[in-house]
């Protein structure tokens, strides 16, 4: 009978030739122009990406194109304040991640402030009532 050590051997080399053989003919189906039978997995989500999102990996937006959304943010921010990010976000049919910047700007320039921290962050209008850019809230309810 063999021992452990052999029996792994064997079945690691078994397994490493039926990974050959499955590349092999992988390869024959696409030289030879036939669909495969596997897919491709991506971590990035599926349809056709914003057209605010940038082109490429690495790429940067351009300057009318982070104006514009910094613009289309403040509007939605001014008719509904109190909004958290996910809300803006489905207000402008963006991902977090293209609105984020946008959001920045507006904070950094101190037209919007916020109440709150984390995922359960608000933003409102700056300079209503309260020095503008503040993180208290005002005294009227929302």
């Amino acid at each position: 009978m063999p021992d452990a050590k052999s029996r792994i051997e064997q079945l690691a080399a078994e397994f490493v030739s039926q990974l050959h053989q499955i590349a092999r003919d992988e390869v024959i189906r696409v030289l030879e122009g036939r669909p495969t039978e596997t897919r491709v997995l991506s971590a990035r989500p599926r349809g056709r990406p914003s057209a605010w999102a940038k082109s490429s990996r690495g790429e940067k937006r351009a300057p009318e194109v982070l104006e514009t959304l910094r613009d289309k943010a403040l509007a939605v921010i001014r008719a509904n304040p109190g909004l958290r990010i996910e809300e803006i976000n489905k207000e402008l049919g963006l991902a977090t991640g293209e609105l984020a910047l946008p959001i920045k700007k507006l904070l950094a320039d101190k037209a919007i402030r916020t109440m709150g921290a984390r995922r359960a962050t608000r933003y409102y209008v700056a300079g209503r009532g309260k020095k503008a850019g503040s993180k208290t809230p005002s005294n009227r309810k929302t």
